[in-house]
């Protein structure tokens, strides 16, 4: 039983955040077997201690599937079992939250962050997608009939991009 963890060096992602240029980088992700059958808090310190993840920022700290799905696993109880949060044969990435932006701390240049940041582009888009269908529904259930009219989704958003 076991879950793949994948990321950079945490002094490395710093350095990257503090260039904000990556060309000329070489880090590779590194890869952190953990085995889920035991207490979170444990896990978690493990990881932090292999990763070189500094106290003061664990709390920007949690992990996320390949998807983008965030664990939130500073919610839960340091006691709780692993098994409830990672799933067995599963990889999940590293995440830090900086400047209130979800940020994989993988290389820059690597397969695995270009997906997970196109996934997040893409989710991003459809949420702004919905919430304007959302506006767009309370205000014409607000229109001067008063009666609640169902929008047409998909002719609202191509009239309006």
């Amino acid at each position: 039983m076991y879950c793949l963890i994948k990321y950079i060096h945490y002094k490395d992602f710093q350095s990257i955040i503090n260039l904000k240029g990556t060309e000329n980088l070489e880090i590779d992700n590194k890869q952190l077997l953990v085995n889920p059958d035991c207490f979170i808090g444990i896990i978690l310190e493990y990881v932090y201690e292999q990763i070189g993840v500094i106290a003061e920022v664990r709390d920007n700290i949690d992990f996320a599937t390949d998807k983008g799905k965030l664990l939130q696993v500073n919610n839960f109880p340091s006691e709780t079992n692993g098994q409830q949060i990672f799933n067995d044969k599963m990889t999940y990435y590293l995440i830090n939250y900086h400047n209130k932006e979800l940020c994989p701390v993988l290389s820059p240049t690597s397969k695995e962050f270009e997906e997970f940041m196109s996934y997040q582009e893409r989710r991003s888009s459809v949420l702004k997608k919905r919430s304007l269908i959302s506006r767009s529904s309370k205000i014409s259930s607000t229109s001067a009939d008063s009666k609640p009219r169902r929008v047409n989704s998909s002719s609202y958003i191509f009239k309006n991009q």
